[in-house]
């Protein structure tokens, strides 16, 4: 199968590019373990725009439900997907895909500052 795009990752970029692509109607394969991303752990999310306060629970079901209201057709979705594996630009899953663009939103870690003081 041929894609004109493909999304890696269910946080709030992944999951934009995902509703934004099925609207333009490109061929999009949407590959994610689950929604939200790093908000997951937050309790309490006060700079979502559109909202004064959020749960990183509740805005990982909101993106959810946005992607899958496009879901069909133009956007083929599998949730529960890990990429075990890219090698350049070509994604191994269980067999190859052939794609024209990627995108990769790779999910980031909190690391613990280093802060030297009196």
């Amino acid at each position: 199968m041929t894609y004109d795009l493909i999304i890696i990752g269910g946080g709030p970029a992944g999951s934009a590019a995902g509703v934004y692509a099925a609207r333009k109607k490109l061929k999009t394969l949407f590959l994610t373990v689950d929604f939200g991303g790093q908000s997951i752990v937050s309790p309490d999310i006060q700079n979502w725009v559109g909202t004064v306060s959020i749960s990183g629970d509740k805005l990982a079901k909101d993106l959810r439900e946005h992607v899958l209201a496009y879901a069909g057709d133009v956007l083929e979705l599998k949730e529960g997907t890990k990429v075990s594996s890219m090698k350049g630009l070509m994604i191994i899953l269980k067999s190859p895909l052939k794609k024209e663009r990627a995108l990769i939103q790779k999910q980031c870690s909190f690391a613990p500052a280093r802060i030297e003081g009196n």
